[in-house]
């Protein structure tokens, strides 16, 4: 899928618009090469500020719960994809992204078991867990203190 204004030669980032309701469209289609683009331009001139722009505009975004899902599944993939970090502060407002609280318990609910192995003092391997900010996000969300 080429963008209009994208230029597969050099490599040049396609110019992105405000977001319309014909844009969700775009989203089922290569959500990836979207939100990569998306992200790359708002950091880079957005000053930083690509991921406070982006979620009000995914949460109030009028979807049903199963289209949400999908997008959840396909953002958590770009952030374990994102090799240069653009959208790893996506998982601070993870909570916020999942709009409904059984949507967020499941997440909080899949990543816990990660999250607990790592912060268990007495586990001997270290290691980085993408999904740790995510997972307090929801949690935090739907209220899980005693998890």
């Amino acid at each position: 899928m080429s963008w209009p204004g994208s230029n597969p030669k050099n490599g040049a980032v396609p110019r992105l618009a405000p977001p319309t309701p014909n844009h969700w469209v775009v989203l089922r289609v290569d959500w990836s090469a979207w939100v990569k683009a998306l992200f790359y331009r708002l950091a880079r001139h957005g000053g930083g500020r690509a991921i406070e722009v982006v979620v009000p505009l995914l949460v109030q975004a009028d979807v049903d719960l199963a289209t949400r899902e999908r997008w959840l599944e396909r953002l958590w993939e770009a952030i374990q994809e994102d090799e240069v970090p653009y959208i790893e502060h996506l998982a601070d407002f993870w909570g916020d992204l999942c709009v409904d609280r059984d949507i967020a318990s499941g997440w909080a609910d899949r990543f816990l078991p990660i999250l607990q192995r790592m912060l268990n003092p007495e586990e001997t391997a270290f290691g980085y867990f993408r999904g740790k900010d995510a997972c307090l996000s929801a949690m935090l969300v739907v209220q899980r203190y005693e998890d």
